[in-house]
């Protein structure tokens, strides 16, 4: 049954929590509605989780987990080897970064014409990674359909404006202002995305003044895209959802500097990837595996996942894609320094924790909907997100795809 315009407006780095009368008045009024969802979000693993909202798909099916993967055959960075023997010299360092990345946006995919970045990976291990993200997200090719796949071959329109565009070009009030310069009743879905919340969150930490202004202005955001889709789509729902929450950063992990002390040899012996909240370990030598485990037992402050968590987790990959062996950090806890931050001014907020910690969790509101309340779970998946508004769309959910479809009992 098609009811209309699906509408997605991704609140990156708002916290369930987040919500309140006096910060966020707009939503408050939204979420009281009689007829709203409301509930929290749980991301999959790690930190790419555009699959599962977009396609309904965990990481082990989509083959994206974290922004970088172990893939040396299709590395983009493969001519970096000469480089990196300069990466010592002070003056040098930062040219010799972005002299990497420009080469890198021309060889790693259509995402990295708008955003590409080396993180602070140390350039000798560059050619070892590839990106796992190289189609933008309206044009991902994946083992089920994704919404703008469904809509286009009905053909339907849809329009998207967020990452990678965003983090390149535009602030909050740019995306607001050419979502709504470009919006039409023409268009059956709708994706835009706003992130401040995300970068002030990590800078100033979930607790902060800054986080209660920053709340105040996505608010704002918010309300006056649901003013312009009153305007100019008769029937539409609204699908807001935070991909994530914020966890204050409470203690560093120094894993890097203790790896530096083992008398195995990193890239001969063993290769690393220091997320800020996982230690992802392939082996090249089995007796460098021992030394490194017990080294992450000694560190403490997270644990090292084993077959039952990598189930739970969705992350049975039939490949070394992402690791041999996965440390992820407790709640709280932050990797530092990692291959996302190096220096003394760490990040005071920090997600991409276990799935189910409470503060890791992100906002769901679905409004406007039909004349009652449904009962929801009280934690919705995000590949949740992707079978209700397939279905609210009148389409088929793909029999390989994730999910429940929270208006069942409508649609």
């Amino acid at each position: 049954m098609d009811l209309g315009t699906a509408v997605f407006i991704l609140l990156d780095g708002f916290r369930h929590d987040y919500l309140s009368e006096k910060d966020t008045p707009f939503l408050w009024e939204l979420s009281k509605k009689g007829s709203a969802i409301v509930s929290k979000t749980r991301e999959p693993f790690g930190f790419q989780s555009r699959p599962a909202y977009l396609a309904g798909l965990y990481p082990e099916e989509s083959g994206v987990c974290t922004l970088f993967k172990y893939s040396p055959e299709t590395s983009p960075f493969k001519g970096t080897g000469p480089l990196s023997r300069l990466e010592g010299l002070p003056r040098l360092r930062l040219w010799i970064r972005k002299r990497v990345e420009l080469n890198t946006s021309r060889l790693a995919g259509p995402i990295y014409r708008y955003l590409h970045t080396t993180a602070q990976v140390p350039l000798t291990l560059l050619p070892f990674f590839d990106y796992s993200e190289k189609e933008l997200p309206w044009e991902m090719s994946l083992v089920t359909p994704t919404i703008f796949d469904l809509v286009k071959k009905t053909g339907g329109e849809s329009i998207y404006v967020g990452w990678p565009e965003y983090s390149s070009q535009y602030t909050d009030e740019t995306v607001v202002s050419r979502l709504c310069e470009s919006l039409s009743v023409k268009h059956r879905f709708a994706f835009v995305q706003l992130g401040l919340l995300d970068g002030v969150g990590h800078t100033h930490g979930p607790d902060s003044v800054e986080i209660k202004k920053a709340l105040k202005e996505t608010d704002s955001r918010v309300r006056e895209l649901y003013s312009t889709f009153e305007k100019i789509s008769g029937s539409f729902v609204l699908f807001i959802f935070g991909d994530h929450g914020m966890v204050k950063v409470k203690e560093h992990l120094p894993i890097w500097s203790r790896l530096r002390m083992l008398p195995c040899k990193l890239g001969r012996d063993y290769l690393v990837f220091l997320d800020s909240t996982t230690a992802r370990f392939w082996f090249f030598d089995e007796n460098s595996k021992e030394p490194i485990e017990g080294l992450l037992k000694e560190v403490g402050g997270g644990k090292l996942l084993d077959d039952a968590d990598r189930k739970t987790h969705h992350i049975r990959f039939n490949n070394r894609e992402y690791g041999d062996l996965i440390f992820l950090a407790h709640s709280g806890n932050l990797i530092h320094p990692c291959f996302f931050g190096v220096g003394s001014d760490a990040p005071r907020g920090m997600h991409g924790y276990d799935p189910d910690c409470t503060e890791n969790q992100g906002i769901f509101i679905l409004a406007p909907d039909a004349s009652k309340r449904i009962k929801t779970p009280e934690v919705v998946d995000l590949v949740d997100i992707y079978a209700t508004s397939v279905s609210f769309l009148g389409f088929e959910v793909d029999e390989m795809a994730h999910g429940k479809n929270l208006l069942a009992d409508k649609f």
